[in-house]
């Protein structure tokens, strides 16, 4: 996979990392992303006892963002549980948003392997004329068939990688959170912010509820 929305190369060392990654890329809404530095807001010997999470910086539409891939491998201590909550109250002070949650979770399907399709073709080159005519087409009709948008990409080696790039570029949308590739739709118009303006549908639960933040998180962990 080759980045569009950061710069250089990531260390995938870290549980969830690549996963993370992953739905960052293939996201519409995400601005960029970058490494987070948990000693921007802590101090070292605290940030120290969150060494072994995966976190990155978020700019979404929804907001600003750190995400992380706690394993489930990582020992919970009080010195973890501590350095968590300091850092939500710091980043929070910044008007940044902490979430959590696993490699298991950013792996569940159907999401991760449409989120897999649209990463892998983030760097793909679409002609500007074939681009032209997907949205001048939606423009008309509002809503069509993944399929039937591809078939316009013509400039290209492969019209269906053409079309996952204007979705992971957000020139173009998914017709329903739930469409699966390619048999779903396309339109010109984002998905409304589910639940609040802090709702990143690839964190979301089942249920539809949040990946926790510091209130639902630290309960869970072993003292």
């Amino acid at each position: 996979m080759r980045g569009t929305k950061a710069c250089g190369s990531f260390n995938c060392d870290k549980d969830g990392t690549f996963e993370l990654l992953v739905h960052m890329e293939a996201d519409p809404l995400v601005a960029s992303y970058g490494g987070f530095n948990f000693e921007t807001v802590l101090p070292c010997g605290e940030a120290a006892a969150l060494d072994e999470v995966a976190a990155f910086s978020l700019n979404h539409q929804a907001g600003l963002f750190v995400v992380c891939s706690v394993s489930p491998n990582i020992e919970r201590s009080a010195g973890f549980r501590s350095a968590w909550q300091h850092a939500d109250f710091k980043l929070a002070q910044r008007g940044t948003w902490l979430f959590s949650t696993t490699a298991e979770k950013l792996r569940r399907e159907p999401k991760w392997t449409r989120a897999r399709e649209l990463a892998r073709c983030a760097g793909v080159y679409v002609d500007r004329r074939d681009e032209e005519r997907v949205v001048d087409y939606l423009t008309q009709v509002h809503h069509a068939p993944m399929r039937t948008c591809a078939s316009l990409c013509i400039n290209g080696a492969d019209s269906l990688d053409a079309l996952y790039k204007l979705i992971s570029a957000g020139v173009v949308f998914l017709g329903s959170e739930d469409d699966v590739l390619p048999s779903g739709s396309v339109t010109l118009h984002p998905p409304e912010l589910a639940f609040d303006r802090l709702a990143i549908g690839w964190l979301q639960e089942p249920s539809g509820a949040l990946v926790s933040r510091t209130a639902g998180f630290l309960p869970r962990l072993a003292p």
